[in-house]
């Protein structure tokens, strides 16, 4: 069985030899743009090898300073027809990937000639980070050419493409049906960045808001998206809530019986001042009481530190006298076991004197009774 991928394939009426496929990629062998001998021979040994599809990739339908095949002139032509050629003599298609530089060709190719090099860099890296989506009909206030609408961090905006020379810019405006319900201007859709939380929002205000002419100036400026429906009852442009999804207009002219009120237009209602004044009163109490609940917190935690340093205290005081007195009772017995000490000894010499004493007394009485009884006995 034969492999798939060297079958050939029917894709938008054109047949294919097989399904390999070259992508598109920058070779760097062009010479200023223009097909070279060198791409000439890596492309035909390509083809050569049994590849079935060749892209050439960035090639650019005007002429910049970017070193890839440039088809912006007749002139150009022969050289790609010749590789065509050359590709189709081994059965293999041939296409191009078109290259549309995301920047001004005019001013880098400028730049590039003069041989400035970090304004280019600093221009290209410019208009590589916003890039030009359209051209719109507002002119920049500064130099008067035609502002282009660039896509940026907080979305789409205004900017000269004069950049770097002139660096004016202003928020997108795009004009939505309907008119002012206060002077019958253009309604027109602005954008703007938050700044609590740096976020884009959008909003709708008459074209003269901001007028220099104070007899022009309008203020009108709403949420509410208008529509081209007028009220059939007054004839004033109807509004519909934003987001997305099917949104039923209403009418916002409170003259008349269609009118319906902001808190019925499904948006969250709005606190009244009196509301408010509760909501704020609350909040003042509820910090209050807090307050006070964190207070009485504290001044527990402080007792409860107080009773137990107290009582911490008392223990060492405790620990401190019975150390002490325990130290006292020794030092005491040590003192009574001194004069114990000392008592015994005088008391033992006492009684050996005594002792000594009665036995001399003894031989005394001893002595005199023998010679009172040898006097008797010469007597007789």
């Amino acid at each position: 069985m034969q492999n798939v991928i060297l079958q050939p394939i029917e894709v938008g009426g054109q047949t294919f030899k097989n399904r390999i496929m070259f992508p598109p990629l920058t070779t760097g062998y062009e010479k200023n743009g223009m097909i070279s001998e060198q791409d000439m021979g890596f492309y035909t040994r390509l083809a050569k090898g049994g590849v079935g599809y060749i892209v050439l990739g960035d090639v650019a339908p005007i002429n910049s300073f970017s070193p890839t095949p440039k088809l912006f002139d007749d002139s150009q032509i022969p050289a790609f027809k010749a590789l065509a050629d050359s590709v189709h003599a081994y059965g293999t298609k041939l296409g191009v990937q078109l290259f549309h530089p995301e920047y001004d060709v005019d001013a880098i190719n400028s730049l590039f000639m003069q041989k400035k090099f970090d304004e280019m860099r600093q221009r290209l890296h410019h208009d590589m980070m916003f890039f030009t989506d359209e051209v719109s009909e507002e002119k920049c206030d500064v130099c008067g050419r035609n502002m282009v609408i660039k896509s940026g961090r907080f979305g789409r905006f205004l900017a000269c493409p004069g950049y770097p020379e002139c660096t004016f810019t202003k928020p997108l405006v795009i004009e939505m049906p309907g008119r002012c319900p206060k002077c019958g201007g253009r309604m027109m859709k602005r954008t703007g960045v938050s700044k609590k939380t740096n976020k884009q929002y959008t909003y709708y205000a008459c074209e003269f808001s901001t007028s220099s002419d104070p007899e022009k100036k309008c203020d009108f400026m709403t949420w509410d998206v208008p529509t081209k429906d007028d009220c059939p009852e007054c004839g004033q442009t109807m509004f519909k809530k934003a987001g997305k999804g099917f949104k039923r207009p209403y009418c916002i002219n409170p003259a008349c019986s269609r009118f319906v009120p902001e808190d019925q237009r499904g948006y969250v209602k709005k606190k009244t001042i009196e509301t408010a004044e509760e909501g704020a009163e609350s909040a003042e109490a509820a910090d209050t009481a807090e307050t006070a609940a964190k207070k009485t917190a504290a001044r527990k935690t402080t007792a409860k530190k107080s009773t137990t340093a107290k009582k911490t205290s008392t223990k060492a005081a405790s620990t401190k006298k019975t150390a002490t007195k325990t130290a006292a009772a020794k030092k005491t017995t040590k003192k009574a076991a001194a004069e114990d000490g000392a008592e015994k000894p005088a008391k033992k010499t006492a009684a050996k004197k005594t002792a000594t004493t009665k036995k001399a007394a003894a031989k005394k009485t001893t002595a005199k009774s023998a010679a009172k009884k040898t006097a008797e006995k010469e007597e007789n």
